[in-house]
């Protein structure tokens, strides 16, 4: 009898074990991100090198070459931190029914994941925004711009839990607090702001049992996503927009990973995750820079931008 108990002891502790190891578990994650893309839905000459001819740089097409390569590779998620509109004329052009919505076909076929507005995609009108996130195929999350009537504005969800390579990502959307200093007062008409952390901490707080990973996908500005890092607990990284910064590597504040890609559509924001027990426990990233080496074969992508470009 002891004997039998034993082993049904022994057994017990085993699955205990197991289970043990399988919530320590080490994964991995790529994060693929862009963000003030401005329009810049086809190559540029860069004007910064001083061979001639110069080389060309970024574009839709390019872009998703190259995020087709890695997905082929490992398990990616990839995700934009704002301003998709104005720069080009593209930004004026109608499509299925919003003035610029050819820009987020084009997303759409990219194949993005998640997607945060920048106050550069209210410049028309706010029943424009709607209209571009009614082109969207992917989730628009921004935790902090509500409507007259107190409700999250549009498609607007406060965050988003996606999961990839079994992590359970919970992302949060953020606008800048300088969002009325940014944006005509005709297109800010009726729209509320809340800038306290306090309401992104509460988000935190909730995904925290539900999510392996939280991510802030923001649209304020490196310096504020540094701020963020430092009043707010919880978060695991932040993939930012707005200031333009080409962050050539992915840095640490307070425990915090903060990554940008600059603008433009020139470089893809890549960054590589290690998640063991609920946090990040090593990370290393880059910027690929979007270079127009060889014309690529022709796509569902590359006839829409061809068609937007004639």
């Amino acid at each position: 009898m002891l004997r039998a108990i034993t082993i049904v002891f022994v057994a017990f502790l085993t699955v205990l074990s197991l289970g043990a190891c399988a919530i320590a578990q080490t994964k991995t994650l790529t994060i693929l991100h862009t963000n003030d893309m401005h329009a810049s839905f086809v190559p540029r000459e860069a004007t910064w090198i001083r061979t001639t001819p110069r080389p060309h740089v970024g574009g839709m097409v390019e872009l998703a070459a190259v995020v087709d390569s890695i997905r082929q590779l490992r398990p990616a998620l990839l995700m934009d931190a704002g301003d998709v509109m104005t720069g080009n004329p593209a930004a004026e052009i109608d499509y299925a029914g919003a003035t610029g919505g050819a820009l987020f076909e084009m997303m759409n076929r990219i194949g993005y994941e998640i997607w945060t507005p920048g106050n550069h995609d209210f410049d028309i009108s706010r029943a424009n925004f709607l209209r571009l996130s009614g082109v969207a195929r992917f989730p628009i999350v921004c935790a902090n711009l509500f409507d007259e009537e107190g409700r999250l504005l549009g498609r607007n969800l406060p965050s988003h839990i996606i999961e990839k390579n079994g992590i359970r990502i919970g992302v949060i959307g953020w606008m800048s607090s300088a969002f009325y200093n940014l944006v005509s007062r005709s297109s800010t008409a009726g729209i509320k702001l809340e800038t306290d952390f306090a309401v992104l901490q509460r988000l935190v707080d909730e995904l925290d049992p539900k999510t392996d990973l939280i991510i802030a996908l923001t649209h304020q500005g490196v310096e504020d996503d540094s701020v963020l890092a430092a009043k707010v607990r919880g978060l695991d990284v932040i993939i930012g927009g707005h200031s333009h910064t080409r962050l050539r590597k992915p840095v640490a504040v307070n425990g915090v990973v903060i990554a940008q890609a600059g603008s433009n559509c020139e470089n893809l924001g890549i960054v590589n995750l290690t998640v063991e027990n609920d946090r990040v426990t090593a990370f290393d990233g880059e910027l690929k820079q979007l270079w127009i080496h060889t014309k690529r074969p022709a796509s569902p992508l590359s006839q829409l931008v061809d068609s937007i470009q004639t």
